[in-house]
């Protein structure tokens, strides 16, 4: 959620506020498409050993997993989610990505 409301944000800048406030209904208003997962304190830790394992052989600042991709990650294990939309390619060693 917190990535697709900037991405919408940026890529909308005529008229930023309401495509927020519409993607804003779409996670938490009547128009709820999905339901959001929270972290649990293990998460978080299991995130970290993630992005500390992922990263360690990074070249370049492209081949770095962020914390918030490495968190995606373990709920979709957690969960048995086994599809991601996304345009990251580096959700291909993790996940089945739908582009």
């Amino acid at each position: 959620m917190s990535e697709t409301g900037t991405v919408v944000a940026i890529r909308n800048t005529t008229n930023a506020s309401n495509f927020v406030q519409q993607s804003k209904e779409l996670f938490i208003g009547n128009k709820k498409l999905a339901i959001l997962l929270q972290l649990g304190k293990n998460d978080e830790f299991a995130s970290w050993d993630l992005m500390i394992k992922t990263n360690r052989n990074a070249k370049f600042a492209k081949d770095i997993l962020s914390w918030v991709d490495c968190s995606i990650i373990v709920l979709c294990k957690k969960h048995r989610i086994e599809y991601i939309a996304s345009f990251d390619a580096h959700f291909d060693s993790f996940l089945r990505r739908v582009k």
